[in-house]
């Protein structure tokens, strides 16, 4: 996804603003695993918002379905999923609305690689622990 300076401008105002209690529920429920509760908190705020930060709820309620899919097995969903959400979330500053971006982009990377390095025939291989971890920096710290 490609921005008009417009667009960057408007995102770089969106991000400095304080996570919406949505945003924060959606992070605690990623973090706690419940990644479809995480899918339906933040779907609500992603349609609700016009402006580009919509792609970081976007983003990471993609990275979630991703690894409920990763948990089913399903190896095909999982690689689309966390290929989808990472591509959401790359236009995207290191830190937007209090969410270490950067971090979620890498940890996630790094699993997307790990499973295509695993394959369909070893997709029960991928370990739970190495499921990442939304940060989160400031004042939306109490999220985690």
């Amino acid at each position: 996804m490609t921005l008009s300076p417009a667009q960057a401008s408007l995102l770089g105002c969106q991000c400095a603003q304080s996570p919406p209690p949505e945003l924060l529920t959606g992070i605690r429920q990623f973090n706690a695993g419940e990644f479809w509760e995480c899918h339906e908190t933040l779907e609500e705020i992603w349609r609700r918002e016009a402006g580009p930060v919509r792609e970081l709820y976007r983003g990471i309620l993609q990275v979630g379905v991703g690894f409920l899919h990763l948990r089913r097995a399903n190896y095909r969903g999982s690689v689309s999923l966390l290929g989808r959400g990472l591509r959401r979330l790359e236009p995207l500053p290191a830190v937007c609305q209090g969410v270490d971006v950067a971090d979620l982009r890498a940890r996630t990377r790094w699993c997307l690689e790990k499973l295509l390095e695993l394959g369909p025939e070893r997709v029960r291989d991928f370990r739970p622990e190495w499921v990442p971890r939304v940060r989160t920096v400031g004042p939306a710290a109490t999220a985690e």
